[in-house]
C-alpha cells in the first residue's frame, strides 16, 4: 500500500492507506482505513471518477451551496 509518513512531520500529514471508508458517529466525521476491497462496511465517501470515467459530477454553484449552508 502507498502512503506518505514524511519523518519531518509531527504526525498531521500521515496519509491513510488501503481502502479508506468515512462514517458518522456521534455527529462526528471517523475515518477507518487499511481495508480491503472486499469490505463491508457503510461509507459516506462517494466514487467521483473511476478508471477513466467521471461519476456524481458536481458542479462549483452546487459546491458553493453545499459549503455555506
Amino acid at each position: 500500500m502507498l502512503f506518505k509518513d514524511p519523518i519531518t512531520d509531527d504526525g498531521i500529514k500521515k496519509s491513510n492507506t488501503g481502502v479508506v471508508v468515512v462514517q458518522e458517529k456521534n455527529g462526528k466525521l471517523i475515518c477507518k482505513d487499511g481495508l480491503s476491497f472486499n469490505h463491508n462496511e457503510s461509507n459516506l465517501m462517494q466514487v467521483i471518477f473511476k478508471d477513466g470515467k467521471l461519476y456524481n459530477e458536481t458542479s462549483l454553484k452546487e459546491i458553493r451551496n453545499i459549503i455555506n449552508n
